[in-house]
């Protein structure tokens, strides 16, 4: 057998920051810090990604920054909408 440690690295925030203007809504500074700090791999960010595109396209929005990204409530998975949409 042949066993070879593998140190797994952070995400450089430049490779985030690419990755976060693939998405369809504009992701501000702070959100991205948030991205660099709690998830440690692209898919997780893409799957949070992916359902804030989703609740901004209910509610209209087309930049999100921290605030409005912890009161969504697509970190848990809830589809939160404003009272814009209601």
């Amino acid at each position: 057998r042949i066993v070879e440690l593998i140190k797994f690295e952070a995400i450089p925030r430049a490779d985030v920051e690419k990755f976060c203007a693939l998405s369809s809504v504009k992701i501000e500074a702070d959100l991205m810090d948030l991205f660099v700090q709690r998830y440690p791999n692209l898919r997780q960010i893409k799957v949070m990604l992916l359902r804030l595109e989703n609740w901004c396209d209910m509610n209209g929005i087309e930049s999100v920054n921290l605030n409005t990204f912890k009161t969504s409530g697509v970190e848990h998975g809830l589809g939160v909408q404003t009272s814009k949409t209601k």
